[in-house]
């Protein structure tokens, strides 16, 4: 970048000419970021619930399908999330959704598990 008065050779960032003094017309940028207030839910707490167990119900439920032993876990930590999602104000609906979706998963997984014993295994 070069002083456009004088035709000095300057670093990129600079406002200012070191020889002349003028400006060099760049604006430094400055951003702002909006003060969350409290109480409120944000994108991250709706997505990732900061409820260790609703998420641990959650993918547990999920994963559940492929390994049927975290059934009773992932039932256990929904009941456990669903049981204190009052302490989470702010993302209270995400915590509930996400223990529910464990739970309803964990629930499936067991119902087909047990179809599956009682009408193929034990004849």
């Amino acid at each position: 970048m070069f002083c456009r008065s004088c035709g000095q050779q300057l670093p990129d960032n600079s406002l200012f000419c070191s020889k002349c003094g003028k400006s060099t017309g760049t604006v430094p940028m400055v951003v702002n970021r909006p003060v969350q207030p409290s109480g409120q839910t944000t994108v991250t707490d709706v997505f990732f619930p900061k409820s260790a167990s609703a998420l641990t119900a959650y993918y547990m439920g999920i994963f559940s399908l492929f390994m049927p032993l975290l059934v009773f876990p992932a039932i256990i930590c929904a009941i456990i999330a669903l049981s204190s999602a009052n302490e989470f104000a702010a993302g209270k609906g995400s915590v509930i959704a996400h223990a529910l979706i464990g739970l309803i998963f964990s629930i499936l997984v067991l119902a087909i598990w047990g179809f599956v014993v009682f009408a193929f295994i034990i004849p």
